[in-house]
């Protein structure tokens, strides 16, 4: 893909017309993989403006801001474009927080509308509410398909995106037109006479993941699918029906499709040419479990965060391949370092166009996170001889055990590598001796048998001995979160509950 002066400047106007608009462009999925409806470029385009003219038409205005609340949906993504075409701020959510979080968000950023799944209970009370299956705003009028599109300034907000609240509320994170626009050229392909490529989203659009992933395509021109929500079943089968050739998500959604005995065959997933992993590390046996799903694709490791972007590293400037837990090399138009002083390895920072200006209401939190158009990002990442990035660990997650450090993801790369292990997590549990040691979840590889014993034995024989898991717990599966992301918190309580019953 080729990086290009982005012809737009309003997020929410991310689909390049006029270039192939008559092309399929977005087909809505139902929960089993049913076509709901399909649109050309151009419809989608026109949907978009009729609902802008239409919340226009109810009032509100450039700098409010609305909240979005439900899962995957065409009407989801209408308004989600539309509130930035009209120059109004969108904040979406994870609908399954509580509400008390709901409350917080609504304050937090200001929130004046709120859009929301009909199913959806605990609403919020005093904004103005807009069900996603309310058609007086959602339903497709010609006569309303044009809109003069807010043309916003260098530092105007497309968007305030909410961290997951790890340690407290969540932090808001606003991110400008200009970055989220410049992040997308980056991904831009010549238009003129190229097949458009399909790509199913399956991941959350409340998440950036998700919500760049549907833009980058849109200003593609690529065919998406879009699925109300991950199901790793339909997921695969709706890749394997379409002949989808690009496929993306973070890692637990490949770990999870990789799981099933029941899956379309290698021949029917040939087609898949490019699959994407971000948002979560990737080890050399998820690799291996990617190109058993899909043996045709190149495995590209992304990475991003909230508060910087989605676009730090792309390929090698000279053509050298990418090692497949690489994230790459650092984009030409960034600038990086680490904190350390050093050039190998530390805590990243950066700066790019695509930095947030600051978190909302939180004066505490930015004078540590940022400085004067610096991020500091609190991952450790390491450099090699060639310039290519490998993620090492959070520094948050990192904790001491006798003195040594363990990053809890090179943990987990090394109990992947046991040829019964699918999927590991580890997380400290308390220790007399050593103050804290690693504990392991894990999720076997189907048919494969083993036990707490052997794996703590295979991690002694091939890691160091400080580093090895002091309790094994074998799971049928992981607990998530709503980005699909291991939920460590889940396992945090599980192992607590383990342990006082081991003291009982």
């Amino acid at each position: 893909m080729n990086s290009s002066v982005a012809s737009f400047t309003n997020l929410g106007d991310c689909l390049r017309l006029p270039a192939r608009a008559s092309n399929e462009a977005l087909i809505a999925l139902d929960e089993c993989g049913a076509v709901l409806e399909r649109l050309t470029a151009s419809e989608v385009d026109a949907r978009i403006n009729t609902v802008a003219n239409r919340l226009q038409q109810a009032g509100l205005k450039p700098g409010e801001r609305a909240l979005l609340l439900g899962g995957n949906s065409l009407p989801y993504l209408l308004a989600y474009l539309a509130t930035m075409r009209l120059g109004a701020v969108a904040v979406p959510l994870n609908p399954v927080l509580p509400e008390a979080t709901r409350e917080h968000v609504i304050q937090d950023a200001g929130c004046s509308l709120c859009f929301h799944d009909a199913d959806l209970t605990g609403l919020p009370t005093n904004i103005r509410l807009i069900s996603f299956d309310d058609d007086s705003v959602f339903a497709a009028d010609e006569n309303l398909a044009n809109f003069s599109c807010f043309d916003p300034g260098p530092d105007d907000i497309a968007e305030v995106l909410y961290t997951s609240g790890s340690t407290g509320a969540p932090k808001g994170v606003p991110l400008t037109h200009h970055g989220q626009c410049w992040a997308l050229t980056h991904y831009f392909n010549n238009l003129e006479g190229e097949t458009p490529e399909r790509i199913a989203v399956a991941t959350p659009l409340y998440h950036m993941n998700g919500f760049f992933l549907t833009t980058m395509a849109l200003s593609n021109r690529m065919a998406i699918h879009l699925m109300p929500r991950f199901d790793a079943a339909t997921w695969l089968q709706v890749i394997a029906e379409n002949s989808i050739g690009y496929v993306t998500g973070v890692p637990t959604m490949f770990a999870l499709a990789a799981q099933l005995s029941n899956r379309p065959s290698k021949e029917a997933l040939k087609h898949v040419t490019q699959a994407f992993l971000g948002s979560s590390p990737v080890s050399d046996s998820l690799v291996a479990q990617v190109l058993t799903l899909f043996p045709e694709a190149t495995i590209r490791n992304s990475y991003g965060t909230t508060e910087a972007g989605p676009i730090v590293f792309r390929d090698h400037p000279g053509g050298l391949q990418r090692p497949p837990t690489s994230v790459g090399y650092p984009v030409a138009d960034i600038d990086w370092r680490f904190s350390n002083g050093s050039d190998v390895e530390g805590p990243l920072e950066l700066c790019t166009p695509a930095v947030s200006p600051g978190y909302l209401n939180r004066p505490n939190a930015n004078a540590k996170a940022f400085a004067a158009g610096w991020y500091r990002t609190g991952d450790i990442m390491r450099r090699d001889e060639n310039g290519f990035f490998y993620f090492v660990g959070r520094e948050d997650d990192m904790f001491v055990c006798g003195g040594e450090n363990i990053y809890p993801g090179q943990v987990e790369a090394l109990l992947e590598k046991h040829p019964a292990v699918s999927q590991a997590a580890v997380i400290p549990m308390p220790h007399t001796t050593k103050g804290q040691a690693p504990a392991a979840f894990v999720v076997l590889t189907p048919g494969a048998v083993s036990n707490e014993e052997a794996i703590k034995h295979f991690s002694l024989e091939n890691g160091p001995a400080f580093a090895h898991p002091r309790r094994v717990i074998i799971l049928d599966a992981m607990p998530l979160g709503g980005t699909r992301k291991v939920d460590r918190r889940a396992l945090a309580a599980q192992l607590d509950a383990l342990l006082a019953k081991d003291a009982s």
